[in-house]
């Protein structure tokens, strides 16, 4: 770069180190985000009703990055057909079910919001780990 005095400043070194911090710090958050999703996955399959097993082996997680995010998804999908069409009782269980169904639950430890109720408790100890990765990689 040279301004009107002549000087002339290399900013491509700078520039190398920044792009390589940014790779670095992406990379620790994309595992912390990858361990922590599995982690609220595992506690959610251990929560989610198992009747017939459907609803545990239907679970599914999910990863996506773009420039400005990376994501973790978690997916239950659930149906069955029935008197009205196809069911998606995944959904039902998990927002309705401790209306009816979970008052004698068939499997004791089982409950309705098998996946909100580990979000909550795992919220705090996901963003430590996300951090703690991020700080990994950059040799802090």
């Amino acid at each position: 770069m040279t301004n009107t005095n002549g000087i002339s400043i290399d900013t491509s070194g700078f520039v190398a180190w920044t792009t390589q911090v940014e790779a670095r710090a992406r990379r620790g958050a994309r595992n912390g985000v990858y361990d922590g999703t599995q982690a609220i996955h595992d506690a959610s399959r251990q929560l989610a009703p198992l009747e017939k097993g459907t609803l545990r082996r239907e679970s599914w997680t999910e990863y996506s990055e773009t420039s400005d995010t990376i994501s973790g998804e978690i997916y239950y999908s659930a149906t069955e057909d029935g008197k009205s069409g196809r069911f998606n009782y995944a959904l039902w269980l998990h927002e309705f079910g401790g209306k009816t169904s979970f008052a004698n639950p068939t499997t004791p430890g089982t409950q309705p919001k098998y996946l909100e109720q580990p979000v909550k408790q795992h919220a705090d100890k996901v963003y430590g780990w996300i951090a703690d990765e991020i700080r990994k990689e950059l040799g802090l």
